[in-house]
């Protein structure tokens, strides 16, 4: 939902080849998305709706729907982004974000558990 209390919709998918866009919902390539390990997979809503939706302010998130092929451990939310810690940035060539929080110690994986965090805004 957005400022003006209008609905809109993001698909985010891997069947995707390009970024398609209208006023009412748009489809975003997941083309980077790490796989062959456990990903903690963060959404910063706030710039999609800002870079997808122009001229539109990100209020709050009604609902969330996962059709992946892959396994969901859990959901959660936090205010702003952990440390991103796959090579994205660096592939990209665009500088990182600065992080300000870090994923809640009872989100966390289990030490010895090979992980990544990344973000897709």
């Amino acid at each position: 939902v957005d400022a003006a209390k209008g609905k809109r919709r993001i698909i985010l998918s891997t069947s995707a080849k390009e970024t398609t866009r209208n006023p009412l919902h748009c489809r975003i390539p997941l083309a980077l998305m790490q796989q062959g390990v456990w990903l903690s997979f963060c959404l910063d809503l706030r710039s999609l709706v800002e870079h997808n939706f122009p001229k539109q302010t990100f209020r709050s998130l009604e609902m969330i729907t996962f059709a992946p092929c892959c396994h969901l451990r859990k959901v959660f939310t936090i205010r702003s982004a952990p440390p991103d810690t796959t090579n994205d940035y660096d592939v990209l060539g665009i500088p990182r974000p600065e992080s300000a929080e870090a994923i809640p110690r009872a989100d966390e994986f289990p030490v010895g558990v090979p992980h990544e965090t990344q973000i897709f805004s």
